[in-house]
């Protein structure tokens, strides 16, 4: 990997020119790099657990074009493709609201019989 000399996504995003987020073209070239990880990650059986922009490092292309790439893999794992992925693990703060619920208060199965109830409710009412 290339050596990173303009810090992370984080870093980015801290600078009090972009108080109120990156501008358009800048998110979309985020977006690209991050996706395009992801996808080349998917391709070769990985899921890498801890996307976040600390973990997400800037450097810039010859062009002057910043690029970005993913970093820290200490959290990925490899899947088969008939593997169930049921562990949740990454940063808390990142988590995705699912994510958080079951790794903090382990009450998963306890939303799945919430959320039955709930639509056999609304199905009774309509």
């Amino acid at each position: 990997m290339e050596y990173c000399s303009s810090g992370s996504l984080l870093n980015v995003l801290e600078d009090p020119a972009n108080a109120f987020g990156l501008a358009e073209s800048e998110f979309l070239i985020v977006l690209q790099c991050v996706v395009a990880g992801m996808n080349h990650l998917r391709e070769n059986g990985v899921v890498h657990r801890d996307i976040k922009p600390g973990n997400i490092m800037r450097l810039m292309g010859e062009d002057g074009q910043s690029i970005y790439k993913l970093t820290d893999f200490g959290a990925a794992r490899e899947l088969d493709d008939d593997e169930k992925f049921v562990s949740v693990y990454g940063t808390e703060e990142y988590l995705s609201a699912v994510g958080a619920v079951h790794q903090t208060l382990r009450i998963a199965q306890a939303l799945r019989r919430c959320r039955e109830l709930l639509a056999r409710g609304l199905h009774w009412v309509m």
